[in-house]
């Protein structure tokens, strides 16, 4: 009896876990009816955005700066919003325009607390699991994945050798990282355009 708008809703407001659950959700549509998977991608991309003032602060805070000492300029608006943090457009002050990725304010004590209840109420009710679905190993796995999200500098790491695993290949683009720029809590790239992978209509449209 919930609407699929409901739900996105209240996992909005349990805060950055539960929305990872949800975005994990969104992809399961052989076991979740589609209007609730489409509903539940709005958790990908489309979360309520952190105040400016909490972007700014958080790049204060982590690169030691104001924004308006590391950037030209710095696009207010966001781009898109997800559970861990926020992607605004800025440009250096030699003219690249770049991507800044900034995470949350006390997300990491968020998740490993909300973790930590999640298990407990797993080992209290559902110890044999859910449906025979084996409950707790997924949620184990998605904390590990989760830890290594909330650095920003494993993404980092992986773009670099994404990049050098592909160098010269034809038809693959890899935004550039400015570790200068780069921290745990704020990742810097080249801002580069594209289609979203889940752009159906533009991937059938390719040979």
């Amino acid at each position: 009896g919930i609407t699929p708008e409901t739900i996105v809703d209240i996992l909005e407001d349990l805060g950055p876990t539960f929305v990872k659950i949800g975005q994990i959700a969104s992809q399961q549509a052989e076991y979740i009816p589609p209007e609730y998977c489409d509903a539940l991608v709005k958790l990908r991309s489309e979360v309520a955005p952190m105040e400016i003032e909490a972007v700014h602060s958080q790049i204060e805070k982590y690169l030691g700066k104001p924004t308006s000492e590391l950037f030209a300029s710095f696009d207010e608006h966001a781009l898109g919003s997800a559970s861990i943090g926020q992607v605004h457009k800025a440009v250096l002050f030699d003219g690249t325009v770049v991507a800044v990725k900034v995470r949350r304010p006390g997300v990491v004590d968020t998740v490993t607390r909300d973790f930590a209840l999640i298990e407990k109420i797993l080992d209290r009710f559902f110890k044999d699991g859910i449906g025979g679905m084996d409950i707790k190993g997924f949620i184990l796995e998605l904390e590990k994945t989760s830890k290594i999200e909330l650095d920003f500098t494993n993404e980092a790491n992986n773009l670099e050798r994404f990049g050098e695993n592909n160098a010269g290949r034809e038809g693959i683009v890899v935004p550039k990282c400015y570790r200068e720029l780069t921290c745990e809590a704020v990742l810097t790239e080249d801002f580069v355009t594209g289609n979203a992978a889940g752009d159906t209509a533009f991937i059938e449209s390719l040979d």
